[in-house]
């Protein structure tokens, strides 16, 4: 939920304001833990807009509902305004007493049900299971209903679908490609790096065997020893985005792309590269996970979610500029 078409459906939904208000917010917390999605307004003069919490969650009882307060707290210590929160439940209530406390909207929001929450949320919503079924006679699918139905049936294709004609439910299931695309990107660069660096660690240990047992020669065998720490030194500081151009008959792993094929140049990414140098000068020593939560908390990078991404991202962009 972290795609920029669905931050807007979503926040769109909640209040009445244009597209592309909001941007994704750092979701973790200084007691080590985390919620799932969270919006704030990107300008300054927008902050009297509420943050926004989106929570997904299989079980709704009251641990849960402590839970859920304990991130508004938290949001609250941060933005020193009460936010709007969305639960999808994807599951059940339990007990089923607990839904004594939920109030169902009325009008077009009869899938939206309040839980009371005066002090530590604006809005307190639930979109439970089977709340978006009454929709089926109503076409096409309020956005919200959309969403919940995408997370509720949980089919792999579009084809498998109850409201495969639905738009947004189309929209959806092209996210998810997306995104699904590029973690298979991702994990078959990380396999094709890793098979590199672990075949000549294996050519290096060879080579030490062999001049053991051929010729014992030992300066031989120090020197091939200081070959291998040397190239799993020069691969670590590769993999840290520092330049290195060691003197070595080892094969270093290209640096290939994270993702699917995206445009190069777009004034967007020359401001994420120039907040990367901005932050690496302030702090000296990178730290790629402090650096994600910052940039989160200036509306930037909403597009990655691990440290890892953002560092091979990174410099494959920053490689390309300098050409």
């Amino acid at each position: 939920m972290s795609e920029f078409s669905i931050e807007d459906l979503i926040v769109s939904s909640l209040l009445d304001i244009p597209a592309g208000t909001y941007g994704i917010a750092s979701s973790e917390w200084h007691n080590n833990t985390r919620s799932d999605i969270l919006y704030s307004p990107k300008l300054d003069i927008q902050k009297s807009l509420p943050p926004v919490l989106i929570e997904v969650q299989a079980i709704v009882d009251k641990k849960f509902i402590l839970r859920l307060m304990q991130y508004t707290l938290n949001i609250i210590n941060r933005y020193d305004s009460k936010p709007m929160v969305l639960v999808f439940c994807v599951g059940k209530v339990s007990p089923k007493s607990l839904l004594a406390h939920f109030t169902q909207g009325t009008c077009h929001q009869e899938h939206l049900w309040t839980f009371p929450s005066p002090v530590w949320a604006r809005k307190c919503l639930f979109i439970f299971k089977n709340s978006y079924n009454d929709a089926a006679v109503r076409s096409p699918f309020e956005a919200l209903e959309a969403i919940s139905s995408f997370f509720c049936e949980k089919k792999a294709t579009l084809f498998e679908h109850s409201h495969s004609e639905d738009s947004t439910i189309k929209l959806l299931y092209n996210i998810a490609k997306d995104v699904t695309a590029e973690e298979i990107q991702y994990g078959n660069n990380f396999q094709h790096t890793l098979d590199i660096i672990l075949r000549n660690n294996e050519k290096c240990l060879n080579q030490i065997k062999k001049s053991l047992t051929v010729t014992a020669d030992i300066k031989k065998t120090e020197r091939l020893i200081e070959k291998g720490i040397t190239y799993n030194t020069s691969i670590k500081i590769m993999l840290s985005d520092i330049s290195t151009d060691p003197e070595n008959d080892l094969e270093f792993p290209e640096e290939l792309p994270v993702g699917i094929k995206r445009k190069t140049t777009t004034p967007k990414l020359e401001e994420e590269i120039a907040f990367i140098k901005k932050f690496k000068t302030n702090v000296g020593r990178m730290n790629w996970r402090q650096c994600l939560t910052k940039a989160h908390e200036s509306n930037l990078f909403s597009r990655y979610s691990t440290r890892s991404s953002l560092r091979t991202n990174f410099s494959k962009h920053i490689k390309k500029t300098k050409n």
